[in-house]
């Protein structure tokens, strides 16, 4: 059992004075008292109390809670992914770029695709009723219009329709 002043602890743990004090007074940590009234901690204890109840381990980003030491893993071995900075970087980031977008749909910049593709997809509905209704209209208006050159009509109107629909026009 190694006993500890918290000033000690807390150069043990790479903290200040007052982080341990506050983890005191908080319970996340316990302390006894020598026969001299000084509060003294049981480092192995507290350690364990310290990694349980207060998340320090995110402070280090080594896993075990430790400060940077002798001890500790070299950062490299030890980190699975990016570090907290380079998380809480590429998250801000993002952000970043969605506020970008919602002030820039707000101002009338950018529109929603899904709106965009179906108005489409009406209005070309609409183009091709009203573009195959061309050969009738054009035999009601043109008395002398031979049955032949309305087929021939209808078929180029097909046939123009079928080229825009299929990218060869």
């Amino acid at each position: 059992m190694t006993l500890l002043t918290m000033r000690q602890y807390a150069i043990h743990r790479g903290v200040s004075a007052n982080a341990v004090s506050k983890a005191v007074k908080q319970g996340r940590i316990t302390c006894s008292r020598n026969e001299n009234g000084y509060a003294m901690i049981d480092a192995v204890v507290a350690d364990k109390q310290w990694l349980e109840n207060s998340g320090h381990s995110r402070m280090y980003g080594n896993g075990d809670g430790a400060p940077p030491g002798p001890q500790s893993k070299p950062a490299e071995e030890e980190r699975k992914g990016p570090s907290y900075a380079q998380s809480r970087a590429a998250r801000e980031a993002y952000q970043a770029r969605l506020t970008k977008l919602e002030y820039e749909e707000l101002i009338g910049k950018l529109v929603n695709a899904d709106e965009v593709r179906s108005k489409w997809i009406h209005l070309a509905g609409l183009i091709r009723t009203k573009v195959t209704g061309i050969p009738s209209k054009a035999k009601q208006r043109i008395s002398d219009l031979s049955t032949e050159n309305y087929l021939v009509l209808e078929s180029l109107v097909r046939e123009a329709l079928e080229d825009l629909a299929y990218g060869d026009g």
